[in-house]
């Protein structure tokens, strides 16, 4: 009985010392870990104040995607070029599928309730219905628009720039299918 006395006495100081190691460690103030001249303070407010709603920054940067197939699926796959302190802030974007032109509309990087602390750009992924043929892409972002062409045969989707100012094809774009 005397050496469970002991673990007993071990196990209770480690949990008190966790205890206090969470209590003071939980203090320390949120610092972004990337930083710019016009957006530090915005995303060190928005780190910091509790919110309801998603908030969203503007977009910086290019915004690099790709196109995925699976035998099921077509997804346009986006990323931003910047990279941003949490890795779960995303890319938000409206999808609009007009017969062979499919417009995206882009809107501002997304901050959701919770950081996913770690750097990483922001995301986005749309899937596509698209059928054999020629198709125009287009990606808008407030009043400027890119313009690709897309085609889509039975093994392949070629993308070829009509007109790029803020997009950019990724080769080997990353993707990630359940």
């Amino acid at each position: 009985m005397p050496g469970n006395v002991q673990i007993r006495r071990i196990a209770f100081s480690c949990v008190v010392l966790l205890g206090a190691f969470l209590t003071f460690s939980s203090c320390s103030e949120r610092k972004p870990l990337i930083t710019g001249p016009d957006i530090e303070s915005l995303i060190i407010e928005k780190l910091s104040s509790p919110r309801l709603v998603s908030d969203t920054l503007p977009i910086e940067g290019r915004i690099l995607f790709g196109i995925c197939r699976s035998p099921s699926l077509i997804t346009v796959v986006m990323r931003t070029e910047k990279s941003y302190p949490c890795i779960n802030w995303s890319i938000e974007n409206s999808l609009f599928n007009f017969g062979h032109h499919i417009r995206i509309e882009l809107k501002g990087i997304s901050l959701p309730n919770i950081c996913f602390t770690a750097v990483g750009p922001a995301s986005a992924s749309r899937q596509l219905s698209l059928t054999k043929g020629t198709y125009t892409l287009q990606f808008v972002h407030k009043k400027k628009s890119d313009f690709y062409r897309l085609i889509a045969t039975d093994s392949t989707i070629r993308i070829n720039p009509i007109r790029s100012i803020f997009t950019a094809p990724e080769l080997g774009v990353r993707c990630n299918f359940p």
